[in-house]
This record gives C-alpha cells, structure tokens and sequence, in this order.
C-alpha cells in the first residue's frame, strides 16, 4: 500500500513509531526546532494504519484516493496537525479532494514539487510489466464507467457479471479494485489476476499480496464465485473449490463455465 502522509523527519527517512517498505521525500517544512517530510510511504496495511495512529504523523491518503473528496474526519486531523504546527495554514475547504490538499501542502512546502515528479514504484502488482494486463470480475460492462483510465474488455458473461480483461498501469488497477471491492456484495468483485507470462500463466497472489488480502480471504471469494456458478447451474465447479492461487481460480472459473485455459488466453487481447 502507497499513501501520502506527514511525518517527523531529519531530511530523510520518515521518523515514525513502525517499520516501513519504502518511502519518497517530496517536501520538508519546519516548525519551531521541528522538521516534517512530506511523503510518499509504503508497507503493509498495518504498517500505514500505525503511521496515522502516529501522534506526529498524518496518513492523508492512498493513491486511488487521490481525486475523492477530503472526509470530514481527515479534514479534522489534517486541520488539527496545521493549527499545531503550521497555525497560518487555512482550513481544508470542505469541497477540496485529497489532490487538492496534497498539492497545496507539498507546494508550499517546496515551491518546485509536482506531483507529477513524486512516486515511489516498488512491488506492486507486476513491478516488471509497464502495461499490467489483468482478469476482473465486475458487476456488469457499464460497471467499469469508473472514470477509468485504460484499455477494458469484457470476454465471457458470468450471470448478471463479467469477466474483463483490463490493461491500465498499478495506480488505475489498485483503483478500479478498490472500487469494485467495496460493492455488494462485498469483497467479491474487483481484480482476479495479474498475467505474468501471456499465453501461459498469472503471478500466483499478486492481488492478494498487493492488498495485504489473507489467504483466507482468497478462499472465502472464490467459494462465493463457486456458489454463485453453481446458482446458475454450473456444476463443474470442483477444481475452482480446491484453488489456492490466483491462477488455479482463474483455471477453475474457466473450466466451471465450460471452457479450457487456451480458449481464455485466445479470447485475450495481449
């Protein structure tokens, strides 16, 4: 997980209470003898709600956040952390995004930061691929009418859902996943898969992992996409029940709908 957030520093790594992954500086700011960094943090989900719980941080967002509208709990603690610090800072507007916020700090701070220019890329959904193509499950085609930035193809009707094909870099994949996971019913539908070598395979748990999903949480969406298939009828749901990775579920779709490996990878536009 990436956010954006506001953190103790001596010009370099962030000083907070957790271990990180990775982290990119770009502002600083200082306050009376202290100096706060604005960042770009990674880690693990636990790692970033230990950051906000921080008393001298401030996780403001992730990225897929980025174009949403500032929470009214956020805007407190952000408004809080400037009236503590930064006294001549105004209040958040109350119909401000996080960009809005995140440019006006960063800006301030450092009168060159683009947001552009700041980004911290390290693991992630498939760290060796520029166009990441993947398998989602959503709802219906007009589902993905997200704003989406990138190229989406529907390739088999599941029901009232779809199976798409989505190619788009990890910032508009983490995104669109985020958003789809959220709908009812919840943590069902989203991205499936990552390709790792076309024609061949998927990474094993590159969503999962990117996440911070559970195995049990594999597990508990690939029963209700079973159960959901069988509604329907479908009953060569056996191997989809025993899957275990992405690319066994994906394996186990397919062949539960009737259809071998090699259909889904010529069904593909890569």
């Amino acid at each position: 997980m990436r956010i954006y957030a506001l953190a103790r520093t001596t010009s370099g790594p962030p000083i907070v209470d957790t271990e990180i992954k990775g982290f990119s500086l770009g502002a600083e700011a200082m306050s009376g003898a202290t100096r706060f960094g604005l960042y770009i943090l990674m880690g693990t989900r636990e790692q970033m709600i230990a950051v906000d719980d921080d008393p001298d941080a401030v996780a403001m967002c992730q990225f897929w956040q980025l174009d949403n509208t500032v929470s009214a709990g956020k805007r407190t603690e952000i408004d809080a952390w400037a009236d503590a610090n930064f006294p001549s800072l105004p209040s958040v507007p109350i119909d401000w995004t996080y960009r809005q916020i995140v440019d006006e700090l960063y800006s301030r701070a450092n009168e060159h930061y683009t947001s552009a220019g700041l980004f911290l890329k390290a693991g992630g959904l498939a760290p060796y691929h520029t166009g990441i193509r993947c398998l989602a499950v959503s709802p219906d085609p007009a589902t993905l009418n997200l704003a989406y930035h990138g190229e989406a193809w529907p390739l088999i009707a599941i029901g009232d859902y779809w199976l798409y094909e989505l190619c788009s870099d990890e910032d508009e994949l983490m995104r669109v996943h985020n958003a789809l996971y959220d709908l009812a019913p919840g943590a069902t539908f989203g991205l499936l898969a990552v390709v790792d070598v076309y024609g061949t395979s998927f990474y094993p748990y590159a969503v999962m992992s990117t996440f911070d999903h559970p195995a049990s949480e594999l597990i508990a969406r690939r029963n209700r996409i079973a159960s959901y298939l069988e509604s329907l009828d479908y009953s060569s749901t056996a191997e989809l029940r025993a899957a275990v990775t992405e690319h066994a579920e994906v394996s186990g779709i397919v062949t539960a709908l009737g259809y071998t490996m090699p259909v889904l990878w010529n069904v593909m536009h890569g």
